[in-house]
């Protein structure tokens, strides 16, 4: 069986145990940003616009050993009912450019015209805080914001990255090293002679 198929029956036994508010249980198939496809087990609620998700692959690897579509389906029901919640959260706000234009002070879009609007490092300097955000993508890769980040680290100024699900990113976007083009290699083998091979092939690479 297939993680798939099981996250299916999982819905289906799911819908049989539980009471009538929480009848609307549906998979869910989630991309996550590295490429990694996840299946999960999603409690829609009416009225409420935030739903809660128990990732599958957990639940389907103990099942590959062994244990019981009905137990997991038990504790799967216990994780929705924790996660859930009985009222919307208001994001409005967040939506809405009008509340935010008066956050913004500089649009970076060209890094030869960044260089004049750098003048916001004096802002710093003077104990503000200033968040660098992207309407898509990570801020910092391959975008004009990269040259902000230098001009800090070079000011002593900390950069922040706000964490997302890959690590080796956040490293490498407060930095300052170039990020309009970067090589990731994974992590190195944790054998001294692998490590060393490994190492004297990517030395080799031009």
């Amino acid at each position: 069986m297939q993680i798939t198929e099981f996250t299916n029956q999982m819905v289906t036994l799911i819908k049989s145990k539980v009471s009538t508010e929480m009848k609307n249980v549906q998979s869910h198939t989630i991309w996550k940003n590295n490429g990694i496809q996840e299946e999960g087990i999603t409690l829609i609620e009416k009225g409420v616009n935030i739903s809660p998700t128990v990732y599958m692959r957990e639940y389907y690897d103990r099942f590959l050993q062994g244990e019981t579509l009905r137990a997991l389906a038990e504790e799967v029901i216990e994780e929705l009912e924790r996660c859930k919640t009985y009222k919307s959260m208001d994001i409005s706000f967040f939506l809405s450019f009008e509340n935010a234009k008066k956050h913004i002070v500089y649009k970076l879009v060209n890094r030869e015209k960044n260089e004049e609007l750098l003048k916001l490092i004096e802002k710093l300097k003077n104990g503000q805080s200033i968040a660098l955000v992207s309407d898509a993508g990570t801020p910092g890769i391959c975008d004009p914001g990269e040259v902000v980040i230098k001009k800090c680290i070079k000011e002593e100024i900390k950069v922040v990255p706000v964490p997302g699900a890959c690590a080796f990113v956040n490293a490498l976007i407060s930095s300052g090293l170039n990020t309009d083009t970067f090589l990731f290699l994974g992590f190195l083998p944790l054998n001294k002679k692998n490590r060393k091979q490994k190492l004297c092939i990517y030395n080799s690479c031009k």
